[in-house]
């Protein structure tokens, strides 16, 4: 299995955060895929960014607490974004709050978007559990690269139990 940084991320020049969401457990599904758990371990990056939906498990927010020293989580589903998951909402977002790069979760489709010189990243649902907005979600979470002029967007997703990574960048 590969490392999570050492095997993906060469010059070091940047910042990392790891971006997941849509958990629910364990109301949904028991666990995080084992695959993912071997790549996600605690101090491999500096941010985590959880956008929500974790559920009540106490391991899961625990976990969470040991990947980072600096952690941003919501709610999830009590977000503000109407209509929740389409493209309107989220484009009415990136325009009130003017950013370069805008995080929603809850659709547990991976997504990247560009519009207007904005960007928007959905990570999907880590444990890939059945959503009414996607019949059969693949497990996936992303991990940004931050430089100074750059973002490296490194998407994982588990398919057929195999890890598969992409990259695209994000130009300021």
């Amino acid at each position: 299995m590969t490392d999570l940084v050492n095997d993906n991320f060469e010059d070091g020049e940047g910042e990392l955060a790891i971006v997941f969401g849509d958990f629910h457990i364990p109301g949904k599904i028991h666990e995080i895929p084992q695959q993912f758990k071997e790549l996600i371990t605690p101090n491999k990056v500096q941010y985590v960014i959880c956008t929500g939906n974790v559920g009540k498990s106490k391991e899961t927010y625990s976990w969470i607490k040991s990947l980072a020293q600096v952690i941003y989580m919501v709610k999830g589903d009590q977000d503000d974004v109407v209509p929740w998951g389409t493209e309107e909402g989220i484009y009415n977002q990136l325009r009130e709050y003017d950013s370069d790069i805008f995080i929603s979760g809850y659709t547990h489709e991976y997504k990247t978007n560009k519009y207007e010189q904005k960007h928007f990243l959905n990570p999907g649902s880590i444990t890939g559990v059945f959503s009414p907005l996607k019949k059969d979600p693949l497990p996936s979470f992303m991990v940004l690269e931050i430089k100074e002029k750059q973002v490296d967007v490194y998407f994982y997703q588990l398919q057929n139990n195999e890890v598969k990574i992409k990259k695209t960048s994000i130009f300021k």
